[in-house]
């Protein structure tokens, strides 16, 4: 049994609560909720925030991530994480936050998750070992979010600059194809 299917079974028997009626809360299908209960596959990240409400746990101790099941471990700790990035992709992530109307810290939050948060990190080939032409970039983030960030460093030997780059060049290129096809 995996961290994540034993912590949503504790999760639903100390609420008390059936399948059906944590659908109906989450939103998520009864169907999908059994399925991760069977251990067929974990929910992907836009189902854990609403999974850890209806649940009221936190989403890093459903993932696995936090031995501390309260929900106000997101809100009472976080972390403000200063690292360097390439002037032009900092540029680059700038611009596109602009034409999609989001904050960079947002488009980074979420390129942290799409691009790192993930079993396996493909093509690390990207990640140049020496970068000239930094600018530093500050992002607060909350434990969940630094959870992932510490696991790959540990997992791959990568310093938080290498996951950063690799996580905001794959971001670059995701969103400007998402602004192509919008056009």
């Amino acid at each position: 049994m995996n961290v994540f299917q034993k912590r949503l079974k504790e999760a639903i028997e100390n609420m008390g609560i059936t399948q059906a009626e944590l659908a109906r809360r989450s939103g998520i299908s009864r169907a999908s909720i059994t399925d991760y209960l069977k251990g067929k596959y974990e929910a992907k990240q836009d189902k854990i925030y609403p999974l850890a409400r209806a649940l009221n746990v936190s989403e890093a101790w459903l993932m696995g991530y936090s031995d501390d099941a309260s929900n106000s471990v997101d809100k009472a700790f976080t972390f403000t994480l200063t690292f360097n990035l390439p002037a032009d992709i900092i540029d680059e992530l700038h611009r596109l936050s602009g034409e999609l109307g989001v904050s960079t810290s947002a488009l980074i939050k979420v390129s942290i998750f799409k691009y790192l948060d993930v079993p396996r990190l493909d093509n690390l080939s990207i990640i140049p070992k020496n970068q000239t032409d930094n600018k530093n970039i500050t992002l607060v983030v909350n434990n969940w979010i630094y959870s992932i960030l510490k696991r790959q460093s540990t997992k791959y030997g990568l310093s938080i600059d290498e996951l950063m780059y690799y996580a905001s060049v794959n971001a670059v290129k995701y969103y400007t194809s998402v602004l192509k096809d919008l056009k």
